[in-house]
């Protein structure tokens, strides 16, 4: 992107702001949180009166092929307040294409799957249009044969798995089911982009599928539209009426259960959830042990929901680093129905959840535990940053200070989510201005450390000049800590 731009009014360029909307829904996106939304929200480029604008790998995976944007430049002069050129009034339309195909997989991994007949197949996508791009959406294929020398292709893979902005160097995952158990198995896998380019296959793995059950009875659990739950309780009952073994359903896609020791026999395998406080439950007779598809379709299509967050490097205690025990609990009263280990950054996530109320324990070493209290929405992502500090004193500061036509309060923490209050006295204690998160003047400006800040425009004589103490109230809306942290500035009109 390039242009021109120039200032007759005497105060000089300050800066020239680039915002891009998409055509198809009225989206701009937002060059801070790196995704669309409904705020325009811009990236600024140096003043100057020819410009040029490159845009980062973030925004260029997030263009969809044949899809049409809107580029907007809007000057802004250095007078206060400023002058802008008017955001629409200069811009163009274009329609973005995408000619390269996404990058060969070569990390392709599958190993032997937890329960009968199955693969789990792990890789890393390595980018698109030349290995640095997202994928915006496109598919994965796989293609599994127990012939090596096998004719393997896109036209004859089994499995496909649609998926939606996939950054470069992810690792990625899926299990193949249905495979006859104790057989070694070849697989290929490729990627196909928005634009229906597929890429080159990955090398030849092989693996074997998973053993055959032997004092086992395993199955799954799924709504209709074929999701698999996670936390249902499934009992395996004698014709006694005694339960011999139970299990809850794995956070892995299928929902997967596994019933074991039994003794041989014939059992019936009960499947129970909870629901706006009541049980339900769905069940199936005359199961021999052994059997490895006892698989159970819940009544009811579940928005099924999830809870993710990222532990801090180490907990607040200072002991060990969450990659050596980084770890989250679902539980449900006394019963743990999920466990999720943090990855090598600290980020853990327990997924296709039945909405509802849960426990949830995290801990950045596997010593220090902190328990939270969460309620999910029917298709809710709930993200947390449950652990750390709640309030960064070094990063909690008042600018310009001593402010002249605004002040800037900028408020540091790593937790979230979080209640943040802020109030300013005049030094014999009369309160001049209080405002909390989520009114009008706050910003969220970096997911990365979680920044917030709050911009106090001055109107007329108000504030007078003199020095003010900025109070700010922090409150951990689940764990329920609080804090308060004082700051002092000055005003000068």
């Amino acid at each position: 992107m390039e242009g021109t731009a120039v200032d007759t009014g005497g105060a000089g360029l300050a800066a020239v702001e680039i915002y891009v909307r998409r055509a198809l829904d009225g989206k701009w996106w937002n060059f801070v949180s790196g995704a669309w939304g409904d705020v325009a929200v811009a990236s600024a480029t140096p003043a100057a009166a020819s410009w040029t604008y490159t845009p980062a790998a973030g925004l260029r995976g997030a263009l969809a092929h044949d899809q049409q944007y809107f580029i907007a430049a809007v000057a802004r002069d250095a007078a206060a307040p400023a002058n802008n050129s008017g955001l629409g009034l200069t811009g163009s339309t274009i329609t973005w294409k995408d000619t390269l195909p996404p990058e060969a997989v070569t990390a392709f991994a599958p190993s032997t799957g937890s329960a009968p007949g199955r693969v789990d197949v792990v890789w890393t996508f390595p980018g698109d249009d030349g290995g640095a791009l997202a994928l915006t959406y496109g598919r994965f294929a796989v293609q599994y044969s127990t012939f090596a020398g096998a004719v393997f292709s896109t036209q004859t893979a089994q499995v496909m798995i649609s998926t939606a902005m996939v950054p470069a160097g992810a690792q990625l995952s899926y299990t193949v089911a249905g495979l006859a158990p104790e057989t070694t198995y070849y697989l290929r896998l490729w990627v196909q982009d928005d634009a229906e380019f597929w890429s080159a296959p990955s090398p030849l793995a092989s693996t074997l599928s998973g053993d055959r059950l032997n004092d086992t009875i395993s199955g799954s659990v799924r709504t209709p539209a074929g999701a698999g739950v996670t936390g249902v309780m499934v009992d395996a009952i004698t014709n006694l009426g005694a339960v011999a073994a139970s299990a809850y359903t794995l956070d892995d896609g299928l929902g997967s259960f596994s019933l074991t020791p039994l003794p041989d026999g014939i059992y019936r395998v009960r499947a129970t959830w909870l629901q706006d406080g009541f049980s339900n439950s769905i069940a199936k007779d005359q199961i021999p042990m052994g059997y490895a598809d006892t698989n159970f379709v819940l009544t009811l299509n579940y928005e099924l929901a999830s809870v993710s967050g990222s532990l801090p490097a180490s907990s607040p205690s200072a002991l060990r680093p969450s990659a050596v025990g980084g770890q989250a609990q679902l539980w449900r009263g006394a019963s743990l129905l999920a466990t999720a280990a943090a990855d090598s950054s600290g980020r853990f996530v327990i997924g296709n959840l039945i909405p509802g109320p849960y426990t949830l324990r995290v801990s950045a070493d596997g010593a220090v535990w902190k328990t939270l209290q969460i309620s999910l929405a029917p298709g809710q992502e709930l993200r947390l940053q449950p652990l750390g500090a709640l309030a960064d004193k070094a990063g909690t500061y008042v600018y310009p200070n001593p402010a002249s036509n605004h002040a800037r309060f900028r408020i540091g923490t790593a937790i979230y989510p979080v209640k943040i209050k802020l109030s300013v006295f005049s030094l014999d204690g009369t309160l001049v201005k209080t405002s909390e998160y989520g009114e009008a003047g706050w910003s969220y400006t970096d997911a990365a450390t979680d920044v917030y800040e709050y911009r106090w425009d001055f109107s007329g004589s108000r504030p007078a000049s003199g020095v003010y103490f900025c109070v700010v109230k922090l409150k951990d809306e689940l764990g329920g800590g609080a804090e308060t942290l004082t700051r002092k500035f000055a005003v000068i009109r």
